[in-house]
């Protein structure tokens, strides 16, 4: 999906698009055959057929297997994670080109580990196809106060976000 569309498309459509990419990529689908299915729908969305239980008998399968297969997006490596559970940590105030998991929000704002995931492809570079260069994932608690100011409901409400490692910052 080319930064234009991404840019004035719906958080819906990105998933669709997504979608239609793994399909096609995957070879479960060719992308004239996804064309010729979806033109109809596209000049009378009206006629959109309801979906049966029973499906396309021949794609039906293919697509059901994979979602069952999933692909899980874990990896393993090598170092151990720089953060650990209750350690204060920074979220870096970047602006990078292209996609980034940083919501801006966060960013500049410092908060506590509460869980590390693991390792996971890094969606950054990924989405660049500079490699899945895989960093450990953190669950990282921000108070209500640090990230919307003073005005913030202070309950006992929290904002948690899964960061990357490359997103942090130890708090010194």
């Amino acid at each position: 999906m080319g930064n234009a569309r991404y840019l004035t498309s719906s958080y819906y459509e990105h998933w669709l698009s997504a979608y239609e990419t793994l399909l096609t990529e995957k070879g479960i689908i060719d992308a004239e055959e996804l064309r010729r299915r979806a033109s109809p729908l596209a000049e009378d969305p009206d006629a959109i057929p309801r979906p049966q239980p029973r499906g396309d008998e021949k794609l039906a399968p293919r697509v059901r297997a994979l979602i069952h297969r999933g692909a899980s997006t874990a990896r393993e490596v090598s170092q151990p994670p720089r953060f650990k559970v209750g350690d204060r940590v920074l979220a870096r105030n970047m602006s990078p080109r292209g996609h980034t998991r940083l919501p801006r929000y966060v960013r500049g704002k410092r908060g506590v580990v509460e869980i590390v995931h693991g390792a996971f492809v890094f969606p950054d570079s990924n989405s660049r196809l500079e490699g899945e260069q895989p960093q450990y994932v953190y669950s990282v608690r921000f108070e209500p106060e640090e990230v919307w100011g003073e005005h913030a409901d202070g309950g006992r409400s929290a904002v948690y976000v899964d960061l990357w490692e490359s997103y942090l910052e130890p708090v010194s």
